[in-house]
Parts: C-alpha cells; structure tokens; sequence
C-alpha cells in the first residue's frame, strides 16, 4: 500500500479541521466581534463573542463627525480584536469581515476613521447599507424560523431597535413582505432630546411622544391585519428577556408577556443612568440608550394589539458568520425572497406577469447554456432574473422610451435581498432590454466600473436575446431548445409553424449579443435543426 508523505497528511489533516472566521460590527455605542468555528458541515460553534465601549454615537449624531479621540479609540480596540485573531490563527483577511453602521456612515469624515483602522491593524471596514443590513437581519432569524413553530405561520414583523437605526423585516408564512430601515434609534432619540431640559417625569412623556412617532410608519406596514407577532432581536431586547425569564438564552427565542416587558421598561426609567451602569455592568453609553430602547420595544407591540412578544437570541453578527459560512452565495431560499420581492415591485406598476416570468425563464435558460462565455457567478443570474421580471415596469408612465423609465423605477425602489450595487445593475440591464446599445455618453452606465460595465452588458445581451422571443406577450413561443455552437446560438421552435414576428425581433434585437459574445442568434422551427 502506498503511503502517504507526512506533508500530505497535514494537508489532509488542516482540510479536515473547522475553518475560524469572524466578524467585527462597528455600532453607535460599542464595537463588537465574535469568533466561530465553521464545520465542514457549515455548522457554526461559537468561540468567542467580545465588546468594547466606544461611543461613536455621540460624536456623530451631536456634531456630524468623528473626534480624533474616538477615532483612535476605536483604533485601539481594533488591535486588541487582531491580537486575539492572531491567538486563535486567524490570519487571512478573507477570514474576517468589519462592518460598520449608522453611525459611522453617516459621520462626514468615516473614511478618515476606515483608512486609519486598515493602517493600523490591516483589518478593512465596509459601511453597510440598508439593503445588506436587511439582508443580515434576514439570515440571522433563519434558525429561529426554523426552530420556533410559532414564528413559521402568519405574520411576522422582526425588530432591531439600534442607537442609531431601526430595522424592520415584515414576513407571512417566512416569506418577506418588506424590509425597511428606519432612521430612528434608541441612542439617537436621546440624543435629539439630550438639550431639553425638563423634570424627569416631562422628559419620558417627550421621549415616549417621540417613540410613538417614530415607531407610527413601521406598525403601518401591518395596517388591517387581525394578528401580528413581533420578534424583537438587539442586546437590549436580550438583557430584558434576562431579567424577565433568567436561563431562557438556552433556546433560539423566549416569549414575554408585554406587561411584562412594560414593568421592566419602568423599572429602568425610573433609575439614574449611574445607577444602570453599576446594576447591570454596562458602558454609559449603552445605559443612557436602553431605556428608549426598551419604550421601542413596549410600543411597538402595544400598537398592533399584542399581549406577548418574542426576544430572539441572534444578532446581525450571526446573519454576518452565517453569510461567511456560506462563501457569502445566495441560496436557493433566499434567492426565491429577492425573486418574489421583484414580483411585488412588478405587480405595483400592472406589469404583464406572464409575459415577464416568460422571458425570465428564457434568459435563465441562456444564462446557464453560455457558462463558459460569461463565466459570471449565479449571483449575476438572480441579477439578470429580476431585470427581466421589471424589464418593462417602466409603461407605467408611458410606453414611449419605456426603457428608461424602468431603470428610474428599478433604481428608487426597494428591491429585498439587493444592495446599491445590485440594484444598479438590475436597473441598467433592463434600461438595455431595447433601443440603444450601452454609450459612452450614458452617465450611470460610464460611472461603473469597467468589470460592472461589462457585466451589464453581457446580461443585456442575453436579455435581448430573450425578449426577442415574446415580442407579441403572447407565450407563442414554448419550450424553446437552446444550443450553443462556434458562431452562433441556435433557438429552436418547436411547434410554430410562422415565427416570422420572432425572427424580426431577434434579427432588431441580438446586435448586443453578437458584439459581446461574438455569436449571432438564429431561429429553427424544429428542436434540432442546425445551421
């Protein structure tokens, strides 16, 4: 028997061990990182989960920037977070992922904050923005859908009450319904009011005047509904399930009676903010915050008419390690989220759904077959997917130059799953669905990078190509047969004895698609003709 060389057992040995990742979350009062092992089985085991105080909050949301003072702060923390990688073998930059939020994004000098952390430590922080937020928030109550019955059926509206912004993700039977962040948070309220200066009883009702305000547009969006549950996740959320049922972090979730929650939320206004800190071990920062976080927590249930509320054990963190677990691919669940939230988009401008999901399919279909061509991940097929479901949204404002209202369209509308950059590439690769080809004088297109540039264009292309096929909205063409050959893609029509009206609109229609892919596109009237 041959034997192996030792060095190719250590291989085999590292390639049999969890991978070690983690995530570092930059937030209003506190910077946070948690370490995970990752099995091979993409089972996740937590191996370290660390805070430090540094109120970035205060900065921001009194003065619009960041002092240098906090700025080294967070400098600090951030080598004391790489030294402890190091202990754990963390070494390649691929292996952590730094976020920041709202109050970083919005500090008018964040890069100066970002360029010093990555100096200092070599650890590279990306602003979120509010679709990748929403997407994090969706990933990290996946186990709890999974695991608490309750939460599976009906309507669900999860809530992540932040110093600086609030999260709010709608679903019905797990599927999203929306998900929006609002400028609106616990530390931030506080800090509007902080100059106010009124007895202790006046300043709640103005806080609590505030909150109901605030909260207002997120209970909306369940308007008419008899029965709503909330799920309410954060670090607030999770001390108060502490206090209220001690030893329930052993489940993913805990359910509390709001009079509960409400008895606790007064206990808490009525101590000193000095007093918080000594009580339950927290920094200022976060001491001053919990008690409008706590009103957010009361209120929002109390106006959808519920008697309990569920506190979830995850945090943006888990959705973070979980994405990382996954080499950051949408899978086929969150995929179909992002595909029905298009459809929604689709249905609130009367689109011709048959027609879309028709051509969605034809593109699908090319997509796969030119692999080899494009080589694009299939993060770029969802991508060409949801421009063709909203190719033609833009009809209603007007049919002429229909195309461009689209892009319009696509580009303010609030896509779940999609972040800036994808919504960008969607709204441009159906603004090409017709018309003129990609020019040098079209500004959002040259404002692209020249790798997005390209992408945009080879899903056009294909977009073309599939729309060519359906140029009556009829369906007339079914099942059509897809090959691939040296100079050309072959289209076979099955069944259709006058295609004449496709063979114009791929004729006026595959330009694009010869120019990118070096290959003309042709109709045959039986499945395997061939040219």
């Amino acid at each position: 028997m041959e034997k192996k060389s030792s060095l190719e057992s250590a291989d085999a040995a590292t390639a049999d061990q969890p991978a070690v990742k983690a995530v570092i979350d930059i937030g209003t009062t506190a910077m946070r990182m948690m370490i995970a092992e990752i099995g091979k089985d993409l089972s996740i085991r937590t191996l370290e989960s660390l805070e430090q105080s540094v109120n970035l909050g205060r900065d921001t949301f009194s003065t619009g920037k960041i002092s240098p003072e906090t700025i080294e702060a967070c400098v600090q923390v951030c080598r004391d977070f790489s030294e402890l990688l190091r202990e754990y073998q963390v070494h390649d930059p691929a292996s952590v992922r730094a976020v920041a939020t709202s109050a970083v994004a919005e500090a008018s000098n964040s890069d100066v904050l970002i360029d010093r952390i990555f100096m200092a430590t070599g650890i590279s922080v990306e602003i979120l923005d509010t679709a990748e937020i929403n997407r994090l928030t969706y990933f990290s109550i996946l186990p709890l859908l999974q695991t608490e019955p309750a939460l599976q059926k009906g309507n669900l509206l999860a809530i992540e009450v932040g110093g600086g912004n609030t999260t709010a993700l709608g679903l019905r039977d797990g599927t999203v319904l929306f998900a929006h962040t609002y400028r609106f948070g616990s530390f931030r309220t506080r800090e509007m009011l902080e100059d106010v200066h009124l007895p202790a009883a006046r300043f709640r009702g103005l806080i609590e005047g505030e909150i109901c305000s605030g909260v207002r547009p997120i209970t909306e969006n369940f308007a008419g509904e008899k029965e709503v549950k909330v799920l309410i996740l954060g670090g607030d959320a999770r001390l108060a399930a502490d206090e209220i049922k001690p030893g329930w972090n052993s489940r993913p979730a805990v359910c509390l009676r709001i009079s509960a929650l409400t008895r606790f939320a007064g206990q808490i206004l009525e101590l000193p903010v000095e007093d918080l800190v000594k009580k339950y071990n927290l920094p200022f920062a976060a001491a001053e915050s919990l008690g409008p976080a706590l009103l957010v927590m009361q209120t929002i249930p109390q106006m959808l008419k519920c008697k309990t509320v569920y506190i979830g054990a995850s945090s943006m963190r888990d959705g973070l390690i979980s994405e990382m677990a996954g080499g950051g691919s949408w899978d086929d669940r969150f995929t179909k989220q992002i595909i029905h939230s298009a459809l929604e988009i689709g249905r609130r401008y009367h689109f011709d759904q048959k027609h879309a999901e028709n051509i969605a399919s034809h593109a699908r279909e090319i997509f796969r077959l030119m692999q080899n061509e494009h080589r694009m991940s299939p993060h770029y097929e969802t991508i060409l997917t949801v421009a063709a479901l909203l190719h033609d949204i833009g009809t209603f404002i007007h049919n002429r130059s229909h195309h461009k209202h689209s892009q319009y369209l696509i580009e303010n509308s609030d896509i779940f799953g999609l972040s800036k950059q994808d919504l960008t590439l969607v709204a441009l690769t159906a603004r090409y669905h017709r018309s003129a080809l990609p020019r040098p004088t079209h500004t959002a297109y040259t404002a692209l990078t020249r790798v997005n540039r390209l992408r945009v264009s080879k899903l056009a292309a294909i977009l073309r190509v599939a729309d060519a096929l359906d140029r009556g909205h009829a369906q007339r063409v079914r099942n059509p047969q897809f090959e691939l050959f040296a100079d050309h893609l072959q289209i076979g029509v099955p069944n259709l004895s006058d295609c004449a009206v496709e063979e114009v609109a791929l004729k006026e229609k595959s330009d694009l698609f010869e120019q990118v892919y070096g290959k003309h596109a042709v109709l045959v009237k039986n499945r395997s003709g061939k040219k």
